[in-house]
C-alpha cells in the first residue's frame, strides 16, 4: 500500500508537477503572442509551421491554466502550518504576496516608461504593437488603474486606447489581486472547510453564467466575458478547490493504486480536448471553455501530486523553468520588442527560438538575483518564515 505523501502541503516543499504546469502555460502565452504580432510565418513549412500553430492558436488559455495553479498555490499558503491561527496565516499571506508580485512588477512598469519615452530607438511597427500609441504616458485614468490593479476594468471601459500588448497582459494580475483582495478574508471569516467548498463552488458557477449571460448579449460582449472580473474568478477557485479535494483523493489512492494515474490522465485528456475543440475568442465556446480547461488542469496537478515518479531528479530539472513563469510572462514583451528587427532578419523561426532562449534567461536571472533575493528580505522583515517555496 503506497505512504501518504502529504508533504505537499508544506510551503517549503517543491512541487514539480505544478512547476510543469507552469512551464507549460508560459510556451503557450508567449507562443501565441509570437504567432499574433509575427504573423505566424516560421518557415518550417508544411510540418513545423503547422504543429506551432495547432499549439499555440488557443495559448491565452495558459493563462488560464496559470490561474488555476495561483488558486492551489494560494489555498496553500493560506492552510499554512497545522494549529497556525488563521489571523496569522491571513497576515503571512499578505506579506508573501506582496513580497513575491511587487519586486519585479515595479521594474517593469519602469521599464515600460522607459522603452514608450525612447520609442525612436524601436522598431515602429514594434512600438506600435507592444508600446501603443504612446498616449497612455499622459493618461491619468490608466495609471490609476495600473496602481489599484483594475486594468482589465479600464480595458473594459477604454477598448478605443491603444495601449499595446506590453500593458495589455497586466490584466490577469489585476484579476488575481482583487481576487485576493478579499478571499483570505472570506476564508478566515467562514472558518469551516464546507461553507468555504460551497463559496468556491459558487464562484465557479457564478464564472459560467456571467459569461453565459454575455453571449446573450451579443458580440459586443466580448471584453466583458474575457476580461471581467466575475466571468474569470472561476478559474482560480478551481485551483483553490484542487487543494482541499487533494486530500481525500490523497486518501483514496492509498486503496486505489492507479487513482493518481487515472486522475491525471482525465485532466490532461479534458484539457487537449477543450484546447483543441474550442476557440477562447469565440463567445459560445467561452461559456464553458475556461471552465473546462481549468478543470483539466486542476486534475492534472492533483494527479501530478500523488504521482511519486514526479518528485526524482529528472522531474525536478525538466520542471525548473516553471518557477520562471512569473517573470517570464512580465518580461517576454519587451524582449519582443527589443528583438523585433533582429528576428525578421533571422526568419521567423530561428526568430521564435532565440526570442524564448532570451526571455528564459533574462528571467533566471531576474528570479536568482533580484526577486528571490529582494522576496526573502521582505519576509524577513516581517517575521514570515524564509523557507517558503517562491
Amino acid at each position: 500500500m503506497p505512504h501518504l505523501s502529504s508533504d505537499w502541503k508544506n510551503l517549503s516543499t517543491r512541487l514539480p508537477g505544478v512547476d510543469l504546469i507552469r512551464f507549460m502555460s508560459i510556451l503557450l502565452v508567449m507562443g501565441h503572442h509570437y504567432l499574433l504580432v509575427k504573423g505566424g510565418n516560421f518557415g518550417f513549412q508544411p510540418y513545423s509551421g503547422w504543429f506551432l500553430r495547432f499549439v499555440f492558436k488557443n495559448g491565452p488559455y495558459g493563462v488560464t491554466c496559470f490561474f488555476v495553479v495561483s488558486g492551489f498555490l494560494i489555498t496553500r499558503i493560506l492552510s499554512g502550518k497545522a494549529g497556525e491561527r488563521r489571523e496569522n496565516q491571513v497576515r503571512n499571506f499578505y506579506v508573501m504576496r506582496f513580497a513575491r508580485i511587487f519586486p519585479l512588477l515595479a521594474v517593469v512598469v519602469a521599464v515600460g516608461w522607459t522603452l514608450t519615452c525612447f520609442s525612436g530607438w524601436f522598431s515602429p511597427k514594434g512600438i506600435e504593437v507592444c508600446l501603443g500609441n504612446g498616449q497612455i504616458l499622459r493618461d491619468g485614468k490608466f495609471w490609476i488603474s495600473l496602481g489599484t490593479f483594475t486594468t482589465n476594468w479600464y480595458q473594459i471601459f477604454n477598448p478605443q486606447n491603444q495601449i499595446g500588448l506590453y500593458w495589455t497582459i497586466f490584466w490577469s494580475l489585476a484579476i488575481e489581486e482583487q481576487f485576493y483582495l478579499f478571499y483570505p478574508l472570506l476564508w478566515r471569516g467562514l472558518g469551516q472547510r464546507a461553507r468555504v467548498l460551497v463559496f468556491l463552488s459558487g464562484v465557479v458557477v457564478l464564472g459560467i453564467l456571467v459569461r453565459g449571460w454575455m453571449f446573450i448579449q451579443g458580440p459586443d460582449h466580448l471584453g466583458w466575458s474575457l476580461l471581467s472580473s466575475f466571468a474569470v474568478f472561476d478559474q482560480i477557485a478551481m485551483g483553490s478547490l484542487a487543494f482541499y479535494l487533494l486530500e481525500p483523493l490523497e486518501l483514496q489512492s492509498c486503496r486505489f493504486r492507479l487513482l493518481p494515474g487515472f486522475v491525471l490522465a482525465l485532466g490532461l485528456a479534458i484539457f487537449l480536448i477543450s484546447y483543441e475543440n474550442t476557440n477562447y475568442f469565440r463567445m459560445s465556446d467561452r461559456i464553458l471553455g475556461p471552465t473546462l480547461v481549468a478543470l483539466g488542469t486542476a486534475l492534472m496537478i492533483q494527479g501530478g501530486i500523488l504521482q511519486q515518479g514526479f518528485q526524482s531528479r529528472f522531474w525536478m530539472i525538466l520542471s525548473f523553468p516553471g518557477k520562471l513563469s512569473y517573470g517570464c510572462y512580465l518580461l517576454h514583451v519587451a524582449i519582443l520588442l527589443v528583438l523585433w528587427n533582429m528576428s525578421d532578419h533571422i526568419g521567423s523561426g530561428a526568430g521564435f527560438l532565440l526570442f524564448m532562449t532570451v526571455v528564459f534567461i533574462l528571467a533566471y536571472g531576474s528570479y536568482r538575483y533580484y526577486e528571490t533575493v529582494v522576496n526573502r528580505s521582505i519576509r524577513k522583515l516581517f517575521g514570515v518564515s524564509r523557507s517558503c517555496s517562491l
